[in-house]
């Protein structure tokens, strides 16, 4: 999960969910990505983003995680400058 602050000090979470099963249930592995606005202690979801494995698909968390964030941004309502603090943020947040 990632916490960022926005342009205008809107708060912002960002929220992966992974779904690893076993390796005979390999084409129901998936990513899910939430971006969601903290207001008053509720969120409110802005955008999501969902990837899912093919059987022949090699699962690597990392990517679906990137790909679920940039399919999260694209239906969110957020402009071209907060996606980028959004981006960066995780750039920050993955090389830890």
């Amino acid at each position: 999960m990632i916490k960022v602050s926005l342009s205008d000090s809107t708060q912002i979470r960002v929220n992966w969910r992974h779904n690893i099963v076993p390796l005979e249930k390999k084409s129901k592995r998936f990513t899910e990505c939430m971006i969601s606005s903290i207001e008053n202690g509720d969120l409110n979801e802005l955008g999501m983003g969902r990837s899912q494995c093919m059987k022949t698909d090699i699962y690597t968390k990392s990517i679906g995680r990137k790909l679920t964030l940039a399919r999260a941004l694209k239906n969110s309502t957020l402009n071209k400058e907060d996606r980028t603090i959004v981006w960066n943020a995780y750039n920050e947040n993955s090389r830890k």
